[in-house]
Order: structure tokens, then C-alpha cells, then sequence
């Protein structure tokens, strides 16, 4: 015989297992972990090109994250462009450089052609 702890255990998991079904079928889109992480830090993405002295705010995100994927390394660091942390500097020897906070990084990743 099987003990009502059992059944109990198989109860629930037959539970979840429907409920994980219903929401296939009703085709409800649940985000991610790197979804839910992104969309869970208020800051908005942040991407400055450095050349020289100089450091510029890169618009567009998505040309930023392509450039920032060209570079050999991505280190983290702690580095201020205005009222902005820069949590992340991609780039080759002393060439460009491609600073992003976390948000940027983070959303860089996810891309098909992400950073690694």
C-alpha cells in the first residue's frame, strides 16, 4: 500500500504539472530569468564610447551592444560618465572603448549575437 504521504506528494506534482499544461495551452508567455532580471532593475540601459579622453553616450543600444561584441574582453569596473554608473568596459588594448551599465550588459547578453 501507498501511504497518504505519497499520494499527497503525487497529488501536487500532478498539480503543478496541469496548471504548467493549461498555461502551454492558453499559449501565456512566462518571462524568463534574464527577462525577469532585466525588467526588474529600474535604471535605464547605458552605453558611453571612449576614444582618447573623450567619452561620448552611444544612443542606439542595439549599434552598441554589436560594437561592444567585437571586443576581445569585457571587465567589470566602477567608472562615472555624469550621474551614471558604468558597471562594464568592453574593448581591445587601447583602442576604443565600449562602457555599459548593467542594464545595457544585461540586455547585450540576450541578444542572438550577445556578449559572452
Amino acid at each position: 500500500m501507498v501511504s497518504k504521504k505519497v499520494w499527497g506528494i503525487m497529488n501536487v506534482s500532478l498539480a503543478l504539472f496541469a496548471l504548467v499544461l493549461l498555461l502551454t495551452f492558453l499559449d501565456v508567455q512566462v518571462p524568463t530569468l534574464g527577462q525577469a532580471q532585466y525588467n526588474a532593475n529600474p535604471n535605464d540601459p547605458y552605453c558611453v564610447v571612449e576614444w582618447g579622453n573623450t567619452m561620448t553616450l552611444f544612443e542606439d543600444l542595439d549599434r552598441c551592444c554589436l560594437e561592444a561584441v567585437k571586443q576581445l574582453s569585457c571587465d567589470r569596473v566602477v567608472d562615472h560618465f555624469g550621474n551614471e554608473e558604468i558597471h562594464w568596459d568592453c574593448h581591445t588594448g587601447n583602442s576604443v572603448h565600449y562602457k555599459l551599465n548593467n542594464k545595457a550588459y544585461g540586455y547585450c547578453a540576450q541578444q542572438p549575437v550577445g556578449i559572452r
